[in-house]
């Protein structure tokens, strides 16, 4: 399956590590362009940018997923489905209709996020929330 991913931080960098490693390698990576970051406010890559780049993928940074260049871009690489993971810009139509969309489950790392470096006590049963 020709599969393009859309993702930006770091848990995307690591889901398309994965990616990368299974049959399901990307032909084509979209992540956000390069911001100014840290104190210095120096310009530098997200990480999928950075992973892409290691991995040897074929890497695309526009500045909005949704204008025509970055349709042309997408649709030039002929894909079967989209992977989408933490990508942190709204995806519009036609992209959104245009292939079929493989997200990644938001409540597991969220899950993570909430538990990570908290104290035991924290974590125990008796004092997580109750979901509904």
């Amino acid at each position: 399956m020709r599969t393009v991913y859309l993702g930006t931080s770091e848990f995307a960098a690591a889901v398309l590590r994965r990616l990368a490693d299974s049959p399901h390698r990307p032909v084509l990576v979209v992540t956000r362009p390069d911001r100014p970051r840290g104190r210095g406010r120096k310009l530098a890559p997200p990480p999928v940018a950075e992973t892409a780049r290691e991995l040897g993928l074929e890497l695309a940074q526009p500045e909005t997923v949704n204008d025509e260049a970055a349709l042309a871009t997408i649709a030039a690489a002929r894909p079967d489905a989209a992977c989408v993971c933490a990508f942190g810009a709204l995806i519009k139509e036609p992209l959104l209709s245009a292939y079929p969309m493989l997200r990644s489950d938001w409540r597991r790392q969220n899950l993570r996020e909430r538990f990570a470096n908290s104290s035991p006590s924290a974590t125990s049963p008796k004092h997580r929330q109750e979901r509904s």
